[in-house]
């Protein structure tokens, strides 16, 4: 009820685009306000341009969307419609918001808003947010209108975000009805103008004109943003200037609220000639934007040459009564005789001349100084637009670098609580670094005490190795290596180890004697023979019989005595050949009948099947079947093979091979050791 009775006839201008003034208006009528709708800014959407369309499919392969105002949730979600696409429930997305109205924005359409200041809604609010100091690596999106600040983008920038940004809208002058507004500042019918953005007051000065330039700089002026302020400052607003506690239409109308209060109670209400006054003084002020906050003193320097002119005005009714007053003493009287009319006209005349110069002079001086005043007048006001553009270049850098000090502290302030964590997790670690240092000392007391214990079980560990290479393996090397570092272990404890010692050196010596067998030699040999199976020549007979003619039988003469007797004869011999030919008889140790060819690859593969039999034997260190093998092969070379060099070498090889030992007898270990064995198998 008492902002209600406070803003009662108060008289509004109300600049923001059409879609955003009407709720805003209401509100403000139910008040008692009397708002003027006047929109110096319209809000074009780009969600059909190719550019929104093509990445308006990156929106949700982001890691992070930052929107940056309620137009820009609306076109944002405009473009997706187009696009064919809807927002995905869930959301595979965070969601970061400037303020509470774009909050509402997008809740009504859906979407799960993750990170939201508290105040201010300004960039400088969001990136104070701790959510915002954790985006290194992380893909953001800031979704926005055309132009505006970078301080977002390239303080996320610095924070290490891979950023991008997407104009989603842009802000244009709409055709607004300028002669309403000049009349409404000229009629003095407006007493605060509502204005949210630098572009939106830039539009707002250029539709009133030159002419109702003056009245709309006397008129109070409430926003949202100090940037805003600070800008309406420069340009000589000096009718009061409120900051809005936030962009809503709530925040808006407190801040109308507190602009009347201040001016009640500052007593800054004015008459219309008041206010005509300022507005010329405005007016200059505008025109010379060079001279910052301080416009007051500067339109009294401008001044200077009128308040001149004032004097000389002055000054001369002055010397004119200075004169006349002197012309007004009484004269004394001139003798009668004399003629004053004829006396008094050249002192008139002299005295005439004299004020023409004296007034030449002054007027000229005057006139001069005039002149040299306006020269430098337009020489500042030639300069005014280059320095108005460095003052708000001055003004948008020292907004970022306040909103950038800002950040600074708030990083400063998390990496102090980071460095308050770090110095309680070193403190931690120290601690853990304490314990274990006494831990290993006391190991190390341990270990020194036990070392003559740890000695004795591993030198009895390799005892058993030994044993069990000698005893399962054959293996004379490896059982040596185990005794030898055995009897190194041994030598450490000194003169306590010398009894074991020396029963390890016995059994060692004793090694050490066991005929070496080089099995990769022999091995090699067999290899050999192996290989030279192919090469030996079969026997064959030396004899060969020669073919002889068989005589044919002559017929019988059984006409003579002679003839009867000569067939009796051949019949009898018949006779005979028959009967042998029923018994035969043949020597036993006659040499077995010569092999076919298939007969002859059947020996020698068998004798390669004995000779690698020989081999295997020689590897598994049997040596019965070692010498088995290689008698048989060497029996069979000497029974089918002739009898030639290649044979009789071979032969010879096989016979040395036999006769050598492959599996030497080893000493018994157990008896050597004695009591250094432990009586223990491996």
């Amino acid at each position: 009820m008492t902002a209600v009775v406070s803003l009662e006839g108060l008289r509004v201008l109300v600049t923001r685009p059409a879609h955003q003034a009407e709720s805003l208006c209401e509100k403000l009528e139910a008040t008692g306000v009397k708002p003027m709708r006047f929109p110096v800014l319209a809000i074009e959407s780009l969600a059909e341009s190719e550019g929104v369309q093509t990445a308006i499919g990156r929106l949700l392969q982001q890691d992070l969307l930052v929107f940056t105002s309620p137009n820009a949730v609306h076109c944002a979600m405009q473009a997706l419609q187009i696009a064919g696409l809807a927002w995905p429930d869930p959301q595979p997305v965070e969601v970061a918001a400037i303020g509470r109205a774009t909050a509402e924005a997008l809740e009504k359409q859906g979407v799960n808003v993750a990170v939201c200041p508290d105040g201010p809604y300004t960039s400088e609010g969001l990136l104070a947010h701790p959510r915002l100091h954790r985006v290194r690596g992380q893909r953001t999106m800031l979704i926005g209108g055309v132009g505006g600040r970078e301080l977002l983008a390239d303080t996320l920038r610095e924070r290490g975000a891979e950023v991008d940004s997407l104009a989603v809208y842009r802000r244009v002058r709409p055709q607004a009805d300028a002669l309403a507004l000049t009349e409404a500042l000229l009629e003095k019918e407006l007493d605060v103008t509502v204005v949210t953005s630098v572009e939106a007051l830039e539009n707002l000065l250029a539709l009133a004109g030159e002419e109702g330039r003056a009245e709309l700089l006397s008129i109070g002026l409430v926003t949202v943003s100090g940037r805003v302020a600070t800008a309406a400052r420069v340009r000589g607003f000096h009718g009061g200037i409120c900051v809005a506690p936030e962009a809503s239409d709530g925040g808006l109308i407190e801040g109308i609220r507190r602009w009347r209060d201040q001016r009640q109670q500052t007593g800054s209400s004015m008459t219309d000639d008041k206010r005509n006054t300022e507005s010329e003084a405005a007016s200059d002020q505008y025109e010379r934007p060079e001279q910052g906050g301080e416009g007051h003193q500067d339109t009294e320097n401008i001044e200077q040459p009128d308040q001149v002119e004032t004097g000389d005005a002055e000054s001369l009714p002055a010397t004119s009564d200075q004169d006349g007053g002197d012309g007004g003493e009484p004269p004394e009287e001139p003798p009668p005789e004399e003629k004053p009319a004829r006396d008094n006209r050249p002192t008139l005349i002299l005295i005439l001349l004299f004020f023409i110069i004296v007034f030449g002079a002054g007027g000229g001086w005057w006139l001069y100084d005039r002149q040299e005043a306006l020269m430098v007048g337009l020489e500042d006001r030639a300069s005014a637009n280059d320095l108005a553009e460095l003052r708000d270049s001055a003004v948008s850098r020292a907004e970022r670098l306040a909103g950038r000090v800002d950040n600074l502290a708030a990083e400063h302030q998390a990496h102090i609580q980071h460095l308050a964590g770090a110095e309680e997790a070193v403190a931690q670690l120290r601690e853990t670094q304490s314990r274990a240092r006494e831990q290993m000392e006391r190991l190390e007391t341990l270990a020194g005490s036990q070392r003559s214990d740890w000695i004795q079980s591993e030198a009895d560990y390799l005892f058993r190795v030994a044993r069990s290479r000698a005893v399962y393996h054959q293996d004379v090397q490896g059982a040596l290596a185990a005794l030898r570092n055995a009897d190194a272990l041994l030598g450490e404890l000194g003169g306590d180890g010398a009894d074991r010692r020396r029963d390890v050196r016995a059994a060692i010596e004793a090694l050490v004697d066991v005929p070496r067998v080089d099995r990769g030699e022999l091995s090699a040999e067999l290899h050999r023979l192996i290989r030279g199976v192919d090469d030996w020549p079969v026997a064959e007979l030396t004899q060969r019989l020669e073919a002889r003619p068989i005589e044919g039988d002559r017929d019988a003469d059984l006409g003579s005595l002679a003839g009867l007797q000569e067939a009796g004869a051949r019949a009898w011999q018949q006779v005979k050949a028959s009967l042998s030919s029923l018994v035969v008889v043949r020597r036993e140790d006659a040499p077995p009948a010569l092999l076919s060819p298939d007969e002859e690859w059947f020996l020698r593969e068998h004798i390669r099947i004995q000779l690698l039999t020989a081999r295997l034997a020689l590897l598994e260190r049997d040596e019965e079947s070692y010498r088995s093998s290689l008698e048989q092969a060497e029996r069979w070379t000497e029974q089918y093979f002739r009898d030639s060099d290649a044979v009789r070498q071979a032969v010879s090889r096989m016979r040395e091979l036999r006769e050598r030992t492959i599996a030497p007898s080893l000493p018994d270990l157990d008896d050597l050791l004695g009591d250094a064995a432990g009586g223990e198998d491996a």
